[in-house]
């Protein structure tokens, strides 16, 4: 996998994703296909996805995908601009993503959807 040697740190951070979608593996954003593999590849619907972003076009993938749509307004877009092209939620702080990702994961349990990507 050209991918792993990307994200692995002494095998940490590759341990912590169950699927990896590429460029080569699909249409590039804000076409929603790169969010469907993975959502196939886990084995997850829609409403118990969410995809965290800090572009225009990682909003509209998420949203044409129908999955949850988180900006990151720490990131490359102001939390405004996010907000405005449809986020579901936007986070002001990286910090912010452990207790929205848990809230969301708990929200989702209760159909036995959850993985990570």
């Amino acid at each position: 996998m050209k991918w792993a040697a990307l994200f692995d740190v002494d095998g940490v951070l590759v341990d912590l994703m169950d699927t990896v979608v590429c460029s080569e593996d699909a249409t590039p954003k804000p076409a929603p296909d790169g969010l469907h593999l993975a959502r196939g590849r886990l084995g997850v619907v829609p409403s118990a996805a969410v995809f965290v972003g800090d572009m225009d076009a990682d909003v509209h993938a998420a949203r044409a995908a129908g999955v949850t749509s988180v900006g990151a307004g720490w990131g490359f877009t102001e939390p405004e601009a996010l907000a405005s092209f449809g986020a579901d939620l936007v986070l002001l702080d990286p910090s912010e993503l452990t207790d929205v990702l848990l809230a969301l994961l708990r929200a989702g349990q209760s159909d036995g959807n959850s993985k990570r990507s």
